[in-house]
């Protein structure tokens, strides 16, 4: 197991929850302070998402993610572009290539990066010989992500927002909806008045 999944593990009971609203949490109210939203409910906003995981099959839930995101952006008629996970976005706040294609007015770029976290469950062994008893532990499922939002006039960093979430998976139980949950979680963070499916 790599030392991320153990350390997913031990963060877990911090984990935030799926369902919290961006005006019950610090982190949230920073966002609503910026009016990514107008006052008629248009967006002041384009957003760029990057997913990609630790492992192969959390990558593959990734294509859970984007269709979460692009099922939001065309709802609410909001530009999306998809780009990678090392994009210089994230630290210039300057996608790959330069000046966005979108259309101007939106002061502002909202940048995600989300990775799925899956922890398979693992059997343990504890005890000496001839007294070794056996056990599991649970698997779990989650993401970890940061949300950052940019002025598009200077690419400055205005906010910066980690948000992780965890929960305990049956064995071999599917992951796919808890995924999607959590891709609904961080766009409810952007949107509160999006109705989450």
């Amino acid at each position: 197991m790599s030392t991320r999944a153990f350390t997913t593990v031990a963060i877990a009971a911090l984990a935030l929850s799926a369902c919290a609203s961006i005006d019950s949490s610090p982190g949230g109210k920073r966002l609503a302070s910026l009016h990514l939203f107008d006052a008629q409910s248009h967006p002041n906003f384009i957003v760029y998402v990057a997913c990609s995981g630790e492992m192969k099959y959390e990558t593959i839930q990734c294509a859970t993610v984007s269709h979460a995101f692009h099922t939001w952006s065309h709802a609410r008629n909001i530009h999306l572009d998809e780009i990678g996970p090392d994009d210089p976005l994230f630290s210039t706040g300057r996608p790959l290539g330069g000046a966005s294609p979108a259309p101007s007015g939106e002061p502002y770029c909202v940048a995600i990066r989300f990775e799925p976290v899956i922890v398979p469950s693992m059997d343990t062994w504890s005890g000496t010989m001839g007294t070794m008893t056996s056990g599991t532990v649970p698997g779990r499922a989650g993401y970890l992500a940061t949300l950052y939002v940019f002025s598009r006039a200077s690419g400055a960093l205005l906010r910066k927002l980690p948000l992780h979430a965890q929960v305990e998976m049956p064995e071999h139980a599917d992951v796919t909806p808890t995924i999607k949950a959590d891709a609904y979680a961080v766009i409810h963070r952007i949107d509160p008045a999006y109705p989450v499916p």
